[in-house]
């Protein structure tokens, strides 16, 4: 797949470990979570920073062979760069699109061209086209269908059909935005693709584009599912039709089960017995495996991440462990596997929910491993028991020594690499968790660390493990109230690994409030200010490319960390109206929090839900929000702000600026995403923190709604006694 399909067309993947991590120490592990958060948003702005570049040459060389035309398509794909914005997106597919349409039309015109090369230059006419087609560039559908017309009068195989009914399903769906015929048109093709009776290729292709319709349909129409099972049970009971085409109309009638089962609960039981008296017939491997897998799917639906235990009612339990059986029951090793992994899920999800049957877990993976198991169900088991030991660790932070006793061994095993980095990495996660509150791990972590930067492929895990050592045995410090010279012993330690791992810096600078502990445990009010200043030489002098990041970093939290307690008028033109100018002095008297937000920023809106809660609740005790928007159109804020339904003063940084006023203060450069700064009555900076914080200190100074209950149920309860 070329890389302009895959940034037109999106679509991610997430590989997701078979074991997880439950920290003992809650609120160490949230924080500590948050910094390592914070790193890997740190190291892919720096990457994004490096690979920034300008598109490449898109000068298609004269004279050229079919294989070095399609070999320069791809020398483009390898340095485009990855688009920010609406219109760099636009830019990009536009310009590339132009590039593969020529690149494609001279392969197929040469007439040097191998069937493959003709084959990579029609995806490319296919990509442009239908990329241009989204885009609503006049004649792109055309273009689009007449490809097809001429690929199927050229097509010999039903490969090469499916790929031109694949392209003219890709017309209609790139042209189905305000399209209300689109759906008729894919019955249409769908009609077309089913006619090709002596076809089993094209056969299922059709029952596939059939289900599209069907459940594209099925949103305004329930009743189409049922239409679409009667449709299928015709071809499970033509006695002409293949085992092949039958079993995909089989499993395309238990998605449509699944579905209407969804918003009927009456319709569980049909589900039930279609799938048992579907699995007691003949099925092809691939089949059976299909049914179980949707079986399981529609059962766990709902999980808060892939991979989780879910959070089902006994009912749904029960059905787990009776599909579990089944697949044990399964000559097929993978379908076995299938069967072992549901019996685990249910296994930690029933410990989650009563502790005394954490042994359960323990109990059915020693079972499992007794013997000779294979090397699958041996992993299978072991990150079972892996669970099982951090729902303990949950429970007590002691059985963390347990645990690792259990990992050594893992480790001193016969596993193999692959198992072995994965052990490793568990190892790294539980440690650095304890070091957090027990410095006692701390030698065990480092020793870790030691070994694990000899393993490819745990840099970043590494350099996460020296910082969360480090920010372990400095927030011991301050809790115990160790010295200075303690403190910058460690900080020496930090220093010297600045070159390998810059990021620690970062992390440090995470930590200022613990820092600043230290300082005034021992009458030292310029540690934090000398610390920073020390930390930056040290990224500064560091030849690390993201060293210098790191450094601009930490001064910018320097610089943020001096406004607080300062006093701030912010000034600018606000959005709407009269374009008038406002002043943050008028709201003497108030808190009031300044919101630094661009319309480009995906995860303000999620941000939004909670400031306008935050608003809602305490405005009326005099509580304002300034929102300050730094996009580059006037007239984009504008319609952002009335889409968005902002109750609240939002200045426009454009307008600011024509209008000579610097409503942005040089040290909000610095603000980390989500971080608010709020204002108090004075004037002056109170804190600057997430907004979950800024709520808790509201809480605190104004009282929000459930102090307010409080308050009136102890009015309630006075009335109620001086009635009596």
């Amino acid at each position: 797949m070329s890389k302009l399909t895959r940034i037109f067309f999106g679509g991610a993947a997430a590989f997701f470990l078979s074991v997880g991590f439950a920290a003992a120490q809650e609120d160490a592990a949230e924080e500590l979570t948050d910094q390592l958060s914070d790193v890997a948003v740190l190291e892919e702005n720096v990457e994004a920073e490096a690979a920034e570049m300008e598109l490449p040459d898109l000068t298609i060389p004269e004279n050229a062979t079919p294989a070095e035309l399609l070999a320069f398509v791809e020398g483009i794909e390898q340095k485009l760069p990855q688009p920010k914005t609406e219109d760099e997106f636009v830019e990009l597919i536009r310009k590339i699109s132009a590039v593969y349409k020529e690149v494609a039309e001279k392969v197929l015109a040469d007439e040097t061209a191998t069937d493959e090369q003709r084959a990579q230059a029609t995806e490319l006419k296919v990509v442009a086209y239908t990329a241009a087609a989204q885009m609503g560039e006049e004649g792109a559908a055309e273009a689009l269908d007449a490809m097809v017309s001429e690929m199927l009068a050229n097509a010999k195989t039903d490969e090469e059909k499916i790929q031109a009914y694949q392209v003219k399903l890709q017309a209609i769906t790139a042209g189905a935005q305000g399209d209300p015929n689109a759906i008729d048109k894919v019955a249409q093709l769908t009609g077309e693709v089913l006619a090709n009776k002596d076809s089993d290729e094209l056969q299922v292709f059709g029952l596939e584009l059939k289900a599209q319709e069907a459940f594209s349909r099925a949103r305004g129409d329930e009743a189409k599912i049922g239409e679409f099972v009667e449709f299928l049970n015709g071809y499970i009971a033509d006695a002409d039709v293949s085992q092949r085409v039958r079993e995909k109309a089989q499993e395309l009638k238990l998605a449509a089960l699944l579905i209407a089962a969804q918003s009927d609960a009456s319709k569980d039981e049909e589900v039930d017995a279609y799938f048992d008296e579907t699995l007691a017939g003949p099925l092809s491997p691939d089949t059976r495996q299909a049914f179980y897998q949707m079986r399981l799917q529609s059962l766990m639906a709902g999980n808060a991440m892939p991979g989780a235990a879910p959070k089902m009612s006994p009912e749904k339990l029960a059905k787990l462990d009776a599909v579990a059986d089944k697949l044990l029951k399964e000559d097929s090793e993978d379908l076995k596997s299938m069967g072992y992994a549901v019996k685990a899920t249910n296994l930690v999800q029933k410990a989650q929910d009563d502790p005394a049957d954490i042994d359960a877990i323990f109990e059915f993976a020693d079972k499992n491993l007794a013997g000779n198991p294979s090397e699958t169900l041996k992993k299978q088991m072991t990150g079972l028991k892996i669970q099982g030991y951090m729902l303990k660790v949950q429970r007590d932070p002691a059985a963390a020594a347990e645990m690792l006793e259990f990992l050594d061994g893992e480790l001193a095993g016969d596993a193999n690499e692959e198992t072995k980095t994965r052990l490793l990495t568990v190892k790294l996660q539980v440690l650095m968790m304890q070091v957090q509150t027990d410095p006692s791990y701390n030698e065990v972590l480092e020793k870790a660390l030691e070994d694990a930067a000899q393993v490819e492929g745990l840099d970043r895990l590494v350099q996460s493990g020296w910082g969360a050592l480090y920010i372990g045995q400095i927030r011991n410090i301050a809790e115990k109230g160790g010295s200075t010279a303690d403190f910058e012993a460690v900080i020496e330690n930090i220093k010297a690994k600045m070159n390998e791992s810059p990021i620690l810096g970062f992390l440090v600078g995470n930590i200022k409030e613990t820092i600043d502990t230290i300082g005034k445990n021992n009458n030292d009010p310029e540690l934090t200010s000398r610390t920073f200043k020390d930390l930056i030489a040290a990224a500064e002098a560091s030849e690390n490319p993201m060293a210098k990041q790191v450094a601009s970093n930490l001064q910018s939290m320097l610089d943020l960390a001096q406004i607080q307690g300062k006093p701030i008028t912010i000034e600018g033109i606000e959005v709407g109206g009269e374009n008038a100018k406002f002043s943050t002095a008028d709201l003497a008297g108030k808190y009031f929090l300044i919101d630094v937000w661009s319309a480009k920023d995906q995860g303000y809106f999620e941000t939004l839900e909670d400031l306008t809660a935050l608003y809602k609740e305490f405005s009326p005790k005099g509580f304002e929000i300034v929102g300050i928007n730094t996009d580059e159109s006037a007239e984009s804020i504008a319609r952002a702000v009335d889409v968005l339904e902002m109750t609240w003063p939002v200045l426009s940084l454009p307008l600011s600026k024509d209008a000579g006023l610097d409503v942005l203060p040089e040290e909000f450069a610095a603000l980390p995403a989500g971080t608010k700064v709020l204002v108090g009555p004075e004037g002056t900076v109170e804190i600057i923190d997430e907004l979950d914080n800024v709520r808790s200190y509201l809480d605190e100074k104004l009282g929000g709604a459930e102090q307010d209950a409080e308050e009136g149920d102890e009015a309630g309860q006075d009335m109620t006694e001086e009635t009596n």
